[in-house]
């Protein structure tokens, strides 16, 4: 009995937990508009991107907890060169905003636009 009570208290607590992960991804999408931009003061086998994070909103939200995905676009045929998943070191504070960086593996010789998202 008491196991049954204990699995049903976790999958309680899951279930509140996806719950309020929705929430926060909805507000999340709300609040939160994303860029990227090559960064050509590195060098590598790849091409170096800085994705900015700008919060339009009055809270702030972790930057450990928000992730995304960026994609390098080819000019020349449009296709996706290479993609990335990264999230953000520091707090995304109200009304502000927050840069990282990150590495894609593609030709650093092409040139690119960049798409952007929440992940996943």
């Amino acid at each position: 009995m008491k196991t049954a009570f204990a699995a049903l208290l976790l999958l309680g607590l899951s279930l509140t937990a996806a719950a309020d992960s929705k929430e926060e991804r909805t507000e999340k999408e709300r609040c939160l508009t994303l860029s990227a931009s090559r960064d050509d003061s590195a060098t590598g086998s790849g091409i170096h991107v800085i994705v900015t994070v700008r919060n339009m909103c009055g809270k702030d939200f972790p930057g450990t907890d928000t992730w995304f995905e960026v994609s390098a676009i080819s000019q020349r045929n449009g296709g996706v060169s290479g993609t990335q998943v990264g999230r953000f070191q520091s707090t995304i504070p109200p009304s502000g905003k927050a840069e990282t960086y990150v590495d894609i593996s593609c030709n650093p010789d092409e040139r690119y636009s960049f798409r952007v998202k929440l992940w996943p």
